[in-house]
């Protein structure tokens, strides 16, 4: 397998020749019926190891960072702590989320279960379904907050998310750099956050399907608290009066953090030397002032009206998905589901199924015994036991970890029994064993 600075070498090698060859990578893509696939899409630059291309991610911050505007009455130092400066940072971290189901109506779960929670027959009502999106965190850095319990170093922060609309939902999200593919649907302000005055707006994305959303986040005067409304800003008395004034368009530099894992910045002076020394993702408070960290802006939680999925709580949205995902004749499955309105669920084996009808209406798809490869235990340590027929003819194993990014592969020509996990941090990820007529997935988890 190919070490880290191996692989990025390589991805700027081909963008280099991209004129003459075009080269091609496997990703894993999860199905809205359970379970993932490998989508082959151009090679992408990718330093912040989240499965999304850094130019892109670029792009995408300098078209939908909203306007950032001040008020006349603002007197306040500037973004450096003296005061100096006439531009801001704004820092963001930028996260492409795959399509996913999940078990409660919380875009912050993403982070708990970064893998698929439906697989074979393995559906659940209540479950709920997010199109890949992409969230996008900022912090806007100041050198002072002047009001009433002022402090040295400010940042406030805010958060929107984006989501692709072009021809090629399923992988085109990753690479495609055409902004007429792209639309913001939410956003959100945090004025005061974790204080008595705490305030917060949650708006759709102004476009031309929401002309009455918020594209301009407010930054109130002396406090830069953040609002997306006037009068969620003068609503604020006594903590943050006057938003009144006339307002001015502030300028703002937009930096891409990455990600805490593979981080594209760790020293903001690289943008503002009155910034130098500053990590972003540090645990000491920014400036050492007393607004706190950067870092701790982009893990907030967010409400849970800021992006809803499809809820699957009514008997005609799970039966039709059922039907769609697990048809008679299809060979993937042990069961199929025929006909009827009830639902109904019952666990044969370890594994849950459902069924649409008053009455048993499941087929048996493959009578006898399941012959995809078996992994066990889970979660695993050291050692991942596998279990195969050797008629199978499996060729490989390839394991994922949660973002994507191949971690080991290895060879079973000759039957192995055992793959040595011990090297892998623990989490969650998958394994796609591979034959050369099929590819079989599983879930794993590391502990």
């Amino acid at each position: 397998m190919m070490n880290k600075s191996t692989r990025v070498l390589s991805l700027l090698t081909a963008v280099f020749f991209s004129s003459t060859v075009f080269a091609q990578q496997l990703v894993p893509v999860i199905k809205p019926c359970g379970g993932t696939e490998m989508v082959t899409i151009p090679n992408i630059i990718d330093r912040d190891s989240d499965g999304m291309d850094d130019r892109l991610e670029q792009k995408l911050l300098d078209r939908f960072v909203p306007v950032i505007m001040m008020f006349s009455s603002e007197t306040c130092p500037g973004p450096a702590l003296n005061g100096t400066g006439d531009s801001n940072l704004l820092a963001c971290r930028i996260t492409p989320y795959p399509g996913q189901y999940l078990l409660a109506d919380s875009i912050d779960s993403l982070k708990t279960f970064p893998l698929p929670l439906a697989s074979d027959t393995g559906l659940k009502t209540g479950m709920v379904w997010y199109n890949p999106f992409v969230m996008v965190h900022c912090a806007i850095l100041y050198g002072q907050d002047c009001g009433l319990l002022g402090h040295s170093a400010d940042v406030e922060g805010f958060h929107f998310s984006l989501r692709y609309i072009g021809p090629d939902s399923v992988s085109g999200w990753r690479y495609d750099t055409l902004m007429q593919n792209w639309m913001g649907v939410s956003i959100q302000s945090i004025g005061h956050d974790a204080t008595i005055c705490q305030h917060i707006e949650t708006l759709p994305y102004k476009s031309a399907l929401f002309p009455n959303g918020a594209d301009n986040i407010y930054a109130s005067p002396e406090k830069h608290a953040n609002y997306l409304t006037i009068p969620g800003c003068d609503g604020a008395n006594p903590c943050n009066p006057n938003c009144d004034s006339p307002q001015i368009r502030k300028y703002v530099i937009n930096v891409n953090l990455g990600e805490p894992w593979a981080p594209l910045v760790t020293d903001l002076g690289t943008y503002y030397s009155a910034y130098a020394g500053q990590n972003p993702w540090g645990t000491t408070n920014f400036l050492s002032g007393g607004a706190g960290t950067i870092a701790a802006k982009m893990e907030r939680p967010l409400s849970s009206n800021f992006a809803q999925g499809t809820v699957l709580n009514s008997v005609d949205q799970i039966c039709s998905l059922y039907k769609q995902c697990y048809p008679c004749g299809d060979s993937i499955y042990n069961y199929c589901v025929l006909s009827g309105t009830g639902i109904s669920t019952g666990t044969p084996g370890f594994t849950p199924w459902y069924h649409c009808g008053e009455t048993f209406v499941l087929s048996i798809n493959q009578p006898g015994v399941d012959r995809s490869p078996n992994i066990f235990p889970i979660p695993a340590d050291r050692l991942l036991q596998c279990s195969y027929p050797d008629d199978l003819n499996l060729l490989s194993a390839v394991i994922y970890n949660a973002q994507g990014t191949e971690v080991k592969k290895l060879s079973l020509q000759g039957h192995v029994e055992s793959i040595d996990v011990s090297n892998l941090a623990h989490g969650y990820y998958t394994i796609q064993f591979r034959s050369a007529q099929n590819v079989f997935t599983k879930k794993l988890v590391i502990e």
